[in-house]
């Protein structure tokens, strides 16, 4: 795994969006809730915003994930799991007003289970509203190769 990933260290991702109030109403309205509280977002619906492009279905891995971004690590044939994560919200997000997202790639980890070498990796999001950080998330996500054996060269 380790020659696979070599120095791999992607850079930071960056997004911007408004939060509009339709992306809410129309979660809410599928999940057969009562629109959500005035003026803030509910916690994990942050999620509606600052999200890359949707990509088209011939774009995507056997995984049913987009089979290439930002912080997806080079090695062949990878599975991916998710493994858990953080979430911290200081300040709920404002409805009608512009948000940033910046995400990054915070560790690279590998190990070996039972099942073989896994590679965790862990991308931190910050959601800032005004120039504050308001929503802070740590994703952890596991990546196995079902290639067998390392690379050659």
């Amino acid at each position: 795994m380790h020659d696979w990933i070599g120095n791999w260290q992607p850079g930071r991702e960056e997004m911007d969006d408004h939060v509009d109030p339709a992306r809410l109403d129309a979660l809410a309205a599928t999940l057969d809730l009562a629109a959500s509280p005035a003026g803030m977002v509910p916690p994990l619906w942050h999620w509606l915003y600052c999200q890359s492009p949707w990509p088209l279905s011939s774009d995507l891995g056997a995984d049913g994930h987009p089979a290439d971004g930002p912080f997806l690590p080079p090695i062949p044939h990878r599975r991916r799991m998710f493994a858990g994560g953080r979430l911290g919200i200081t300040e709920p997000l404002m409805v009608g007003e512009p948000v940033d997202r910046e995400a990054e790639v915070v560790d690279v980890d590998v190990k070996n289970g039972r099942s073989g070498e896994m590679l965790f990796v862990t991308v931190r999001h910050e959601y800032r509203q005004r120039g504050v950080v308001r929503i802070a998330e740590e994703q952890d996500l596991v990546y196995r190769s079902a290639a067998g054996g390392a690379p050659s060269g």
